[in-house]
């Protein structure tokens, strides 16, 4: 009987994977695109040229138009970039923390109580006594 239902469960699994994994492509009825902006570190290639991006353009219909930054450059053109508020990006591919963008109203997550930095116990480990 555990047999049985230890099959079921495992029909009923792989059953409901592909279903989520059945999404027709392309997703857009006609060629789309999409601006985002990529760090380019020193060892990366071109973002254009780069295999998984290609497939992910022909699999999806939708062009990705790069706008590339070096890495020495990007937090001080991103940074600029959001001050300004315009001609901003879809997205950005790269480094980009929560305390980057912060809602009118919201905390800054550094100083969430939850996230405070507290003091080590006297005579924990490496802390002299």
């Amino acid at each position: 009987m555990k047999r049985f239902l230890a099959i079921i469960l495992t029909l009923a699994m792989m059953l409901s994977c592909a279903a989520a994994l059945a999404t027709d492509y392309p997703l857009v009825d006609s060629p789309a695109e999409f601006n985002m902006i990529i760090r380019v570190r020193p060892l990366h290639g071109d973002p254009d040229e780069m295999v998984f991006f290609k497939n992910l353009e022909e699999l999806t219909g939708v062009h990705i138009n790069w706008q590339k930054i070096q890495q020495a450059e990007y937090d001080e053109k991103k940074n600029l970039l959001l001050a300004a508020n315009k001609d901003l990006p879809d997205a950005f591919f790269g480094k980009f923390r929560p305390g980057h963008l912060r809602l009118p109203g919201h905390p800054d997550p550094a100083e969430r109580p939850d996230r405070a930095v507290r003091p080590e116990p006297e005579g924990a480990a490496g802390t002299p006594p």
